[in-house]
């Protein structure tokens, strides 16, 4: 689950020379880390978390069984590359922190388990669509020699699942 913090908002404490800036959002990722625009950017903060004994499910499960695989990236450069600072950005059912570019629809989807993915939907809105490479490319097939020609090999599962799920560095 994930947890806002802060509203957009400016506040001043009432004192002449007292004021501060409220950051425009801040969000907890449960067991990953803290998430915040500041100056424009996304922030990302690993925080430590206490092991549950609760039994693995969803991303959690996944990752403990497939997280070897995939690639360490920064969850900042992802969301300020694809969704951007003026993102629009809500919690799913299921827990994922949605972040959305309001211009392109472009998502990083942010699995509490500490991992996420770059989602290009069909349409706004849309459930169907397209993970992403970090690069916001959709994965390239694998190329194969096979008796002396170049065969495309589309990848599937694990493949598709290394290229396009990311550990938050």
């Amino acid at each position: 689950a994930c947890e806002r913090l802060e509203n957009p908002t400016t506040r001043s404490q009432g004192i002449e020379d007292m004021s501060f800036e409220v950051l425009e959002a801040v969000f907890v990722i449960h067991g990953a880390g803290k998430l915040a625009l500041k100056g424009g950017k996304w922030v990302f903060t690993r925080i430590a978390t206490s092991k549950s004994s609760e039994a693995l499910t969803g991303g959690a499960l996944r990752m403990s069984r497939h997280g070897h695989l995939w690639q360490e990236a920064s969850l900042e450069k992802a969301i300020n590359l694809h969704a951007g600072p003026k993102a629009s950005t809500w919690v799913s059912k299921s827990g994922k922190t949605i972040f959305e570019n309001p211009l392109t629809g472009r998502q990083v989807v942010v699995d509490p388990a500490g991992y996420f993915r770059i989602f290009q939907p069909r349409s706004f809105g849309a459930k169907k669509g397209q993970y992403l490479d970090m690069l916001g490319k959709a994965p390239s097939p694998a190329r194969r020699i096979k008796g002396g020609a170049i065969k495309n090999v589309i990848l599937e599962g694990g493949d598709y699942d290394q290229a396009t799920h990311f550990i938050i560095k």
